[in-house]
């Protein structure tokens, strides 16, 4: 529950625009909803996705959702784009919650 923006982002991978969310969506604090996520050196804030019924990271200047775009990141190293989907997977984490 906690990684739901990150499984939509990889269900949309696989599955196109089918993907639904899951029937119990995360509740997200008005606190991180004002927020914004440092990805590899890029802003990403929250944005409510009506495909998914939940938030998702969206870049501010043009990347798209933050799982889907730190992986296929131009101009970074493998490594850097391992580092930036453990970055997403931390901004996910705060943004709903941890256990």
């Amino acid at each position: 529950m906690i990684a739901t923006g990150t499984m939509h982002a990889q269900q949309r991978d696989g599955a196109g625009s089918t993907s639904s969310a899951s029937s119990s969506s995360a509740s997200v604090s008005q606190e991180a909803l004002n927020k914004t996520y440092t990805i590899m050196g890029h802003t990403f804030k929250p944005v409510w996705a009506d495909d998914y019924k939940s938030y998702v990271l969206v870049g501010t200047g043009g990347e798209g959702e933050a799982a889907e775009w730190a992986p296929n990141a131009i101009g970074y190293s493998v490594e850097e784009r391992k580092q930036g989907m453990e970055q997403v997977s931390e901004a996910y984490k705060e943004l709903y919650g941890k256990d």
